[in-house]
């Protein structure tokens, strides 16, 4: 739907948009596809996440979204800008909406394109010339964990798979880290 955002997702797991929650139960095998106008409460810990919506109340086991993130799309309350008559949408699929609301100002469709992208890690240090740096300016670089508190397996720029803003997932175990940075003097 033309609007709608992702916010946060995690491959194979879990996809947050602005409207919606796709989330994959891993222990009925289950995908789950909630709009967020219908979510009157919701808890993520760990690995469960407790939904009560208008339509029930639910409980997805797996990889979820921070509770934290929940809370910002769901204040957020991007929907709002959708016709109310519409809202019904965000729980169809493209092929119940095209032939009953064919509105050229909107965009449908059940698929949608991810662009991932690959973080590299330069060797670069970043050059100011004294006249640039202002007094009290405080330089800092984001860095990585050479290996993985949980089970010591070793870390790259190349092989972590960004799950956050600022968090990235183990590629050995996916679990998840946040960037520390690092303050750094300019020469």
């Amino acid at each position: 739907m033309r609007g709608e955002e992702v916010f946060t997702y995690w491959p194979d797991s879990f996809i947050l948009t602005n409207y919606r929650l796709y989330a994959f139960d891993d222990k009925k095998d289950k995908l789950y596809m909630f709009p967020l106008y219908m979510v009157e409460t919701f808890e993520a810990r760990k690995n469960r996440l407790k939904i009560k919506a208008t339509t029930g109340n639910f409980e997805v086991r797996g990889r979820v979204p921070r509770q934290d993130h929940l809370i910002q799309m769901w204040q957020a309350r991007a929907w709002d800008v959708l016709p109310k008559e519409n809202l019904d949408w965000l729980a169809r699929s493209y092929s119940y909406i095209n032939p009953r609301h064919p509105l050229s100002q909107y965009t449908y469709s059940d698929t949608s394109t991810v662009a991932t992208q690959v973080a590299q890690e330069t060797r670069e240090e970043m050059q100011v010339t004294s006249a640039e740096a202002t007094v009290g300016t405080v330089y800092v670089k984001p860095v990585i964990k050479n290996r993985c508190e949980h089970c010591n397996a070793p870390m790259s720029w190349e092989t972590i798979d960004w799950v956050g803003p600022d968090q990235y997932a183990c590629p050995s175990c996916n679990n998840a880290h946040r960037v520390d940075y690092e303050r750094f003097a300019p020469t």
